[in-house]
């Protein structure tokens, strides 16, 4: 269903009936931004680094002078929002701060379920902390999206609404009595919407759940427009081939039904 579109296929799998609707979507790779969100991106500039980003670089100083991910690209510690090294920057393509910008890496199938209508499952063993795919679709502004409401539109995503499960990855206050929760780097608040009316890709139909095995990470890294990030997934726990892959969307209340456009 991804059309060649991902560096690695995502499949469809049905064998309950002959629902295919998932076919009927442009498969969206990134997230498309307003345009006013790209205006003076390069002013901001970028790193300097040649051979790869150490604790000097001014990215990683925005993420409060600490590496975000690992070595093999897994995330550290959750945070507020990270900030990626991007197009201008000089580091190279395999910098330690390039990860999520890099797209998908593991096999995906959106199957259908008896259950939650469709699912997302990994053909692949997720390891905890790798980055799984971009929650993608197009980005609309709240007085954009207050019109597509009051016309009926019922296929937008507020990511102001997710849990904030990044909050739980590297917290250790079971260990450490004075563990502070992340704070910093601070983002205004988030009030914009995806819509997925027409647009989408392998993220749009994974299952809510109160207890989720993957995690919404804000990653900025192609302009500096703080209030529209980039909504990155993440690995909460090691995920075993053929397990289904869920999400906290937030209240149950208020998703029921912006749950039902991908179930």
């Amino acid at each position: 269903m991804s059309r060649n579109k991902e560096q690695v296929p995502v499949f469809l799998f049905n064998d309950i009936d002959d629902n295919h609707e998932p076919l009927n979507f442009d498969y969206q790779v990134t997230t498309i931004f307003p345009p006013f969100v790209y205006h003076n991106a390069r002013s901001t500039g970028g790193c300097n680094c040649v051979d790869g980003c150490t604790l000097d670089c001014v990215c990683v100083k925005k993420n409060g002078g600490e590496c975000v991910y690992d070595l093999n690209g897994r995330i550290l510690r959750g945070k507020p929002i990270i900030f990626e090294c991007g197009p201008f920057c000089s580091c190279p393509s395999n910098c330690l701060n390039r990860v999520s910008q890099k797209g998908v890496k593991n096999r995906f199938e959106v199957f259908r379920s008896m259950e939650t209508g469709w699912g997302v499952r990994s053909l692949d063993l997720i390891q905890a902390g790798s980055f799984i795919c971009e929650y993608t679709g197009v980005v609309l502004t709240r007085d954009q999206a207050q019109v597509f409401t009051m016309n009926g539109e019922d296929s937008l995503v507020y990511p102001n609404r997710f849990g904030e499960r990044w909050a739980e990855w590297g917290d250790f206050s079971q260990v450490y009595s004075d563990y502070v929760r992340p704070s910093y780097p601070s983002i205004p608040p988030l009030e914009f919407a995806i819509d997925v009316s027409k647009m989408r890709n392998v993220a749009c139909y994974m299952s809510h759940s109160p207890c989720p095995n993957v995690f919404v990470q804000l990653v900025m890294y192609d302009h500096a427009h703080t209030a529209f990030p980039h909504l990155m997934l993440f690995a909460m726990e090691n995920i075993p081939p053929m397990r289904e892959l869920s999400l906290d969307y937030g209240a149950a209340d208020e998703w029921t039904e912006k749950l039902a456009i991908c179930n």
